[in-house]
């Protein structure tokens, strides 16, 4: 007899199993709970993006004006994309903290794009600040 592959907390008196059927996703495929979660994760990622990129185009129009404005949005977009598919949600954690700041520490550069070296630090910070909770 080698070791159970089930691991030893579910080897209780009683049903094994129990752990795994509570666990289990209704029949749909995802329980209503998990579902419910996914959607509220979901929302708070698209506010949080949309109040980014509103803080961005402000501070874009006020530092630079509105010649060039709409193309530095497309740069923005262009790089907002191509960082979160690099670092995903964290990215906005990130950056949603330096908008209060923006002016500070601007994470957008004169052409509209993400300075990568200041976001790159930002996520640094929040994963720090994820490990020690």
């Amino acid at each position: 007899t080698g070791s159970s592959w089930i691991p030893k907390r579910m080897h209780r008196k009683g049903d094994k199993f129990a752990v795994l059927r509570e666990s289990a996703p209704e029949a749909d495929g995802l329980s209503s709970h998990r579902i419910e979660e996914m959607m509220q994760r979901e929302s708070y990622i698209v506010q949080g993006k949309l109040e980014i990129f509103e803080q961005v185009a402000i501070y874009l129009l006020e530092r630079y004006g509105e010649k060039g404005l709409e193309e530095r949005l497309a740069h923005f977009e262009v790089s907002w994309e191509e960082q979160y598919a690099k670092h995903g949600p964290e990215l906005i954690l990130a950056l949603g903290e330096m908008t209060d700041t923006q002016m500070e520490s601007p994470f957008v550069n004169h052409r509209g794009y993400i300075n990568k070296k200041v976001a790159k630090e930002a996520i640094r910070q929040v994963r720090i600040r994820g490990k020690n909770q």
